[in-house]
């Protein structure tokens, strides 16, 4: 992928105050019930809503595109030879046939170190480290380790909902989406999170249609922007694919000139990675580092359904290009949701944005 563009002055050109009163700790009950801020970046105005009013919201006939991935439980918690717990997310791909594993962790895993998992004495050798990520080799097979994971792995919430009252079950629970299928990602498409099988049910009898393509959450969803990033414009890599299922609706939609909705960052990265790199809309898979912001050509999606973002992040970047790029509309966004007390960041509220 190539810079479309100069960067703006960044950090400062995406700071905002963001109280920590307003980090949602836990998603609404039930999950359509989130408050929704609607805006129409065309004329500048403002709708206060709830999720599950969606599909009367959505002009006739809309194609919703999600995100089907599934969350991994990655977080794991090993001992060493002394019995100090050394807590490691694992990162993909999750599992091959030699056992090895790459994750992040403490310096307590140094190279050379041995680690036990004291419930099932399933042991792993530290075979090597660079700075905060090691590799290791699990002495289990495939099917073992998959299920070490399954069973006793935690919900890889990010660090600023490590203080959520939810527990260790609801985690797991809460933090995967309606739409969950193919595993891979360290954190969840947390727009999907919103969503219900009464929502979707609601939107099909409301006349609009859902597909799906995949985008795996990397690390660097959690990771802040770093220079070289900034300076290549390319962000972290994360995989994706489009299924021919996906490509024909999204054809016929664009065809008939049918709104398209992409729900969650990941969905516009996925769809417009394929856009940008086949200059059209196909049935792709790979590994994408394409990095939006500015004035980014989008090609597929008219409306973005999304959460509030952290400030001075790659999402809010792309939240601002989405809108014209000029700084201003987002701002103006994230000033109305603070003002009327909208709940931030992944358990947060969601808004649904259209672009000109």
């Amino acid at each position: 992928m190539t810079r479309h563009a100069p960067l703006p002055p960044y950090p400062r050109a995406f700071a905002y105050p963001l109280p920590q009163e307003r980090v949602a700790l836990a998603p609404a009950r039930p999950r359509d019930s989130a408050r929704l801020l609607v805006y129409h970046q065309p004329t500048a105005h403002f709708e206060h809503r709830r999720v599950r009013d969606l599909p009367i919201l959505l002009p006739k006939g809309t194609l919703v595109v999600v995100n089907n991935t599934k969350v991994v439980p990655a977080r794991l918690v090993l001992e060493d030879e002394t019995g100090r717990e050394v807590p490691l997310l694992l990162l993909p791909p999750f599992f091959n046939e030699a056992g090895e594993v790459r994750a992040l962790a403490p310096r307590a895993a140094r190279a050379g170190a041995l680690l036990f998992h004291r419930p099932t004495g399933i042991r792993a050798q530290v075979e090597r480290r660079d700075r905060k990520v090691c590799a290791l080799r699990f002495q289990a097979r495939v099917a073992a380790l998959r299920d070490l994971v399954l069973r006793w792995g935690e919900a890889p919430l990010p660090p600023y909902l490590q203080a959520s009252p939810l527990s260790f079950h609801e985690r797991r629970r809460r933090y995967q989406t309606v739409f969950a299928r193919i595993p891979g990602s360290v954190a969840a498409p947390t727009a999907s999170l919103h969503f219900t099988r009464r929502l979707l049910s609601a939107l099909r009898a409301q006349g609009h249609d859902i597909t799906a393509v995949t985008l795996h959450v990397g690390l660097g969803t959690f990771a802040p922007l770093t220079e070289r990033e900034l300076k290549e414009g390319k962000l972290h890599q994360e995989w994706y694919a489009v299924g021919p299922r996906a490509v024909a609706r999204i054809r016929e939609a664009l065809k008939k000139q049918r709104p398209i909705v992409a729900v969650g960052t990941t969905t516009l990265r996925t769809l417009e990675t394929v856009a940008q790199r086949y200059g059209e809309i196909r049935p792709a898979q790979g590994v994408t580092d394409l990095f939006i912001y500015g004035k980014f050509p989008f090609r597929i999606a008219s409306g973005l359904f999304t959460n509030f973002h952290m400030p001075q992040s790659s999402l809010l970047m792309l939240v601002d290009a989405f809108l014209g790029g000029d700084g201003l509309q987002w701002q103006r966004v994230y000033r109305e949701a603070l003002e009327h007390d909208f709940r931030f960041l992944s358990f947060g509220d969601a808004s649904l944005l259209w672009r000109g």
